[in-house]
């Protein structure tokens, strides 16, 4: 069977360290943070998941044409609630990448590479100037313990419990390592200069 693969963004925090809804902050350009996020993922994805949470249903609504979006009823307890949800509604895939929606540096061609790394029985990090980064593209093999994830539990654990099948993936992507989690960490993403 050929290798197929699904991507899943998470997009239900609550952005509590931002000070507001930063998926919806518009660069001067005119487009949010998420729409910058999504505009990455390359069309090789099979399967496109976005999770929000409940009362984004007029958020979701601008994406459905593109994605699969789910509303995840206990993301505000944590994103292993958000995994959790996405992955029950996956079908069969090889791997599943797991986005964070406040990424918007990353190069499509990392998330191509992740793609060409995955395996069923392996989790692939990507590694920018020896630092661990994020997406995490999951095999499926895993997804039996993604779906039983709680709290803020993410890949995290299971790295930890099978340290064996973690898979390093040198890239010369910066992006990796650039979440945005304050207004400050946003007016250093290029367009965003000119925030006020």
């Amino acid at each position: 069977m050929a290798a197929s693969f699904a991507c899943i963004i998470l997009a239900a925090g609550r952005s509590t360290r931002f000070g507001g809804d930063k998926r919806q902050i518009k660069s001067d350009a005119g487009q949010t943070l998420l729409d910058l996020t999504l505009k990455s993922i390359p069309p090789t994805f099979q399967q496109r998941l976005l999770v929000l949470h409940p009362g984004d249903e007029a958020l979701g609504a601008t994406y459905e044409k593109n994605w699969h979006v789910i509303y995840a009823g206990m993301a505000i307890h944590g994103m292993g609630h958000s995994i959790a949800a996405a992955i029950s509604q996956i079908g069969d895939c090889t791997a599943a990448l797991i986005v964070l929606a406040d990424m918007p540096l990353v190069l499509p061609e990392t998330y191509i590479s992740l793609q060409q790394a995955a395996k069923p029985d392996r989790i692939v990090i990507p590694f920018f100037a020896k630092q661990r980064g994020n997406p995490v593209m999951i095999g499926s093999q895993f997804f039996p313990q993604l779906s039983e994830l709680k709290g803020d539990s993410g890949a995290r654990q299971l790295m930890h419990q099978h340290p064996e099948l973690v898979e390093r993936l040198d890239v010369t992507d910066p992006g990796v390592l650039r979440d945005v989690d304050t207004v400050e960490e946003l007016l250093l993403i290029p367009g965003f200069g000119e925030m006020r």
